[in-house]
């Protein structure tokens, strides 16, 4: 006789166990059926995890979502499932180190995002991510996925911040001057630059980095700390940091020997005229004698 094929063959699956992995715990879901959702797997997890929430599930590194089931997916018997697990980003020159949680879909400008934003710090143009001494394309809007590029939990990833211009402006003597520097810098080191920029383009030879504070945003930046710690009032390339001078400094009056202009020096200075660059000059006395003092 005739025997007829039936158009649709019902296949049954046993049930899987899945293992979801996610912020360094593991759970195995046991007696999943094929048309079990990621949704219910998630709900599974928050129940069986005393209230744990994951709110995305990745498989060898593709995001699932909600509606999709395990059928769908293929996945195997003990199948993994992440959720989100930590890698550690370190900027050795500001001696930094945070533990940043991601996804396996994430991308590595993602990666930069939230590390960015976890130390409250700016990113600079230029800046970049190295793991395993490669630098990795954080460009924003694409790249591979941190599972592509081989970062797994607890990945050692290092973050090179770039220099960049900030201005210093000092009202008072009315004029501003561009200095480059790097987040790993101190606030004293950055006046440094300054009073070196200030001496060689500004002839202010007298200018010492005690004798001014330096202000941004409203705050007065403490000489000890490091200036990627004012990235969290959004101190960036160009950003425009201000001086204020210390008034109770002393200064005393000298003429030059070599051009005759008077100029003020304080005890700790070096002795050197600021506009011809002399390093004789006499202290101002009666007409009848003077005091000479040779550079030190």
């Amino acid at each position: 006789g005739k025997v007829e094929i039936p158009s649709e063959v019902i296949v049954e699956h046993k049930p899987i166990r899945v293992q979801i992995h996610h912020d360094g715990n593991a759970l195995t879901l046991a007696e999943i059926a094929w048309n079990t959702t990621i949704s219910e797997l998630r709900k599974s997890y928050h129940q069986r995890s005393d209230g744990v929430q994951i709110w995305h599930l990745s498989y060898e590194g593709r995001q699932l979502q909600d509606s999709d089931t395990v059928g769908q997916m293929s996945l195997r018997d003990n199948a993994v499932l992440l959720g989100t697990y930590a890698v550690s980003v370190e900027d050795k020159e500001c001696d930094i180190s945070s533990d940043i949680k991601v996804y396996a879909f994430n991308t590595a400008a993602q990666l930069m995002e939230k590390y960015i934003e976890a130390t409250r710090r700016m990113r600079h143009f230029g800046s970049k991510l190295i793991f395993e001494e490669q630098e990795i394309d954080a460009v924003e809007g694409g790249g591979p996925s941190l599972h592509e590029l081989g970062i797994h939990s607890n990945s050692n990833i290092q973050y090179q911040a770039s220099s960049y211009i900030v201005k210093v402006r000092d009202i008072k003597q009315e004029n501003e001057l561009d200095i480059t520097v790097s987040d790993h810098l101190d606030i004293n080191q950055v006046k440094e630059l300054y009073v070196q920029k200030a001496r060689e383009q500004l002839e202010m030879y007298a200018l010492a980095p005690e004798d001014f504070k330096l202000i941004f945003a409203g705050n007065e930046m403490k000489d000890d700390e490091k200036l990627y710690q004012y990235g969290q009032y959004r101190l960036h390339s160009h950003s425009i940091i201000e001086i204020r001078h210390e008034e109770l400094k002393v200064h005393i009056k000298y003429r030059c020997s070599g051009c005759g202009e008077i100029v003020t020096i304080r005890a700790s200075d070096l002795v050197r005229c600021r506009h011809c660059g002399c390093r004789v000059v006499e202290k101002l006395r009666s007409t009848k004698f003077s005091l000479r003092y040779l550079a030190r």
